[in-house]
């Protein structure tokens, strides 16, 4: 008896999710045209030009690289430029699969049909464990530092501090002092992942047209295994984001810094408390609100990579 109203309440939660879902998706998109038309008048970013490469992406999950920045590794790619994808942790805590080891694997494969798909050169999983990676830092870092040293990148495209998962921040220290053991001089881009950036952060956007979103979009149809996100608020956000880039279908937004800015930016978020400032996550229609009903805390932009200003 207890399993059958147990399941009973299991269909009528999904059918009233299935109802609401829809019209909330069009409220959150009213909302986010709204966000950024009227950023537009007091935000002003540089258009994102394709870096000379090779370059590294450098996540924490499989899929984060794709939410932040899938539309230009992807152009990257296909210009011919050589793009090396990196993930400090196994993904292996969410997602479908009985057990850490067999999340771990059907993520694994879905990173290496991603990096087929856009033509990247390579893809790595460094040692972290999912939601472990706070108690590993040290070896993934170290593995981290001496794969930049050996790839002579020009630029690198990265998961930010300004993140509600703990993970995501955990990340970006990790990458921020990966970067400057290998000596790492060129230029940072910090993408949007979990948390959008602060306005006082936003420096570029690399503009998306129609079919560059639609191709953006047909990635995440590569991540089967995360039932519990909704990848079509990344779309909705992309398309909003065109109001700070004139004549663009839609955009994805960074901010530029170098490493040591990076690093900076890590310590000032650590300051703020960032579990009570920054409690809730995009991940899905209904999370969005309660994220864009989150106050974003007012940072100062830190320094640019050398001789980009």
């Amino acid at each position: 008896m207890q399993q059958s109203r147990t399941g009973f309440v299991r269909r009528a939660k999904r059918l009233v999710v299935a109802a609401l879902t829809p019209p909330l998706r069009l409220s959150h998109r009213a909302r986010l045209e709204a966000r950024y038309r009227r950023l537009s008048a007091t935000v002003r970013v540089s258009p994102l030009s394709l870096p000379a490469g090779p370059l590294l992406a450098v996540f924490p999950h499989v899929d984060d690289e794709t939410i932040a920045a899938g539309g230009i590794l992807q152009a990257a790619a296909a210009s011919g430029t050589e793009v090396d994808l990196v993930y400090t942790t196994d993904s292996s805590a969410g997602g479908l699969g009985p057990t850490p080891a067999d999340r771990a694997s059907r993520r694994r494969g879905e990173a290496e049909r991603l990096a087929a798909s856009m033509g990247l050169r390579s893809v790595t999983t460094l040692s972290g464990v999912n939601e472990h990676l706070a108690e590993q830092t040290e070896a993934v870092t170290a593995e981290l530092a001496a794969h930049v040293a050996q790839g002579h990148y020009a630029a690198a495209f990265v998961v930010g501090p300004v993140d509600a998962h703990h993970e995501h921040r955990t990340s970006a220290a990790v990458i921020a002092e990966a970067l400057q053991r290998a000596g790492f001089t060129g230029e940072v881009y910090v993408g949007e992942n979990s948390t959008l950036l602060p306005p006082t952060l936003l420096t570029h956007a690399h503009p998306l047209s129609r079919s560059a979103l639609r191709a953006k979009d047909a990635l995440f149809d590569h991540f089967g295994s995360q039932a519990s996100m909704d990848f079509v608020v990344y779309h909705d956000l992309a398309r909003a984001k065109r109001w700070l880039t004139p004549g663009a279908h839609a955009a994805e937004l960074f901010c530029r810094t170098d490493a040591a800015g990076l690093a900076a930016l890590c310590a000032a978020v650590q300051g703020l408390d960032p579990d009570r400032t920054l409690p809730h996550r995009i991940g899905n229609v209904w999370t969005l609100g309660r994220a864009l009903r989150m106050p974003l805390p007012p940072l100062r932009r830190p320094v640019a990579a050398p001789g980009q200003e």
